[in-house]
């Protein structure tokens, strides 16, 4: 349990929340009102389809000993990102386990890390599975609903609730285990405002749920009822379905500031395919191989990034000149380094002037 942490939490934001809460509450019950998933959707099958995952959830847990089956799994991410998990049942089982196990703690930030162990799981598909679970105390975590609070602000003007990056929203930089911990925050955030609206009656006679906050903050992210003052570019036309899907499909190069450029990377079987340029059409396919047999190229010591389109401008050893000599180009290694480190392949050090990377010690272990 982590009563201690979350009553210190809540005393510390104690007036900075009441005052947020007092200006918003008067919208939230319309917000909710109006949220819709999947894109297109009609507001009432939303909420049909979010209890319909919340019993499949609830079913697989009583009758699987604490753990999801992979058509669960899978029904979630197909609800919530457009397409089902690359994972074995024995993986699914296994992480979903102790995930549950952490959660039936309280353990809000430990039971996210057991999921975004799996590749390709970030914090929003992992808030997913463990909030459907229990839509009375927990809430999804993902660019849109964090980006609902994002003018819930200390006195320096930081944002209380850091949010996740999206392909509309940019977000927060934070390793895996930040976005964890930024996780647990956002659901006693929501837990807290839930019981600020019961004694408001802000949703009357109705029962007042953590996902009915939720999805009120998504939808006003959403609706434009607050400004997307870190909007990210748009995504190219072409692109924009995929998008309304798949957040986490969209991710930044590594550069600091405004030197930091959105990508966009579709997932198949064999292969990762990153896509560029101002049209989202200048494109890298690399498959599995390659990208092991990158890593065990540079091993677990420190090397550049240095991806220079001039030659004299690359360290020799660098991931640009790997990726000039084998992949034509030393561009994309940019692009790739940013999502390695995403997914825990690679593990960057923050230097002046350049960029280090490492391979993580157990990182060709996840590609396998």
């Amino acid at each position: 349990m982590r009563t201690g942490a979350r009553e210190a939490f809540l005393k510390r934001h104690s007036e900075l929340l009441t005052a947020f809460w007092n200006r918003v509450k008067g919208h939230v019950v319309a917000w909710r009102s109006s949220y819709v998933w999947p894109p297109g959707s009609a507001p009432e099958v939303a909420l049909q389809e979010r209890a319909k995952l919340q019993q499949m959830i609830q079913s697989d847990l009583r009758e699987q000993q604490g753990c999801l089956t992979k058509a669960t799994f899978d029904s979630i991410m197909t609800w919530g990102f457009g397409s089902a998990s690359i994972h074995s049942e024995t993986d699914i089982r296994e992480a979903t386990r102790k995930a549950f196990c952490y959660l039936r703690e309280s353990c809000i930030a430990e039971a996210a890390r057991a999921l975004v162990q799996l590749r390709e799981v970030g914090i929003s598909r992992a808030s997913k599975v463990l909030a459907l679970s229990d839509q009375d105390e927990l809430g999804i975590y993902d660019s849109r609903s964090a980006h609902g609070l994002s003018d819930l602000r200390n006195a320096a003007g930081c944002r209380i609730i850091a949010i996740p990056p999206g392909r509309v929203v940019r977000g927060d930089v934070k390793t895996p285990n930040g976005f964890c911990v930024a996780f647990e925050e956002y659901a006693w955030v929501l837990q807290h405002f839930r019981d600020l609206a019961e004694r408001s009656k802000v949703f009357g006679a109705e029962r007042v749920r953590v996902a009915d906050l939720e999805m009120a903050f998504f939808a006003r992210s959403r609706t434009g009822a607050i400004a997307l003052s870190i909007a990210s570019a748009k995504p190219p036309a072409h692109l924009r379905s995929v998008a309304e899907l798949d957040e986490e499909s969209a991710f930044w190069t590594l550069g600091p500031g405004k030197k930091a450029k959105p990508f966009w990377v579709t997932f198949k079987d064999a292969s990762v395919t990153v896509l560029t340029g101002t049209d989202g059409k200048t494109a890298c396919d690399l498959d599995q191989e390659q990208i092991a047999a990158c890593l065990k190229h540079f091993g677990h010591d420190w090397f550049l990034l240095s991806n220079s389109k001039t030659p004299g401008g690359r360290d020799p050893n660098g991931l640009g000149e790997y990726f000039f000599r084998n992949f034509g180009s030393p561009v994309f290694a940019s692009h790739f380094a940013a999502l390695w480190v995403h997914q825990r392949l690679l593990e960057q050090e923050p230097v002046s002037g350049a960029i280090r990377l490492r391979v993580v010690p157990e990182g060709q272990e996840r590609l396998r």
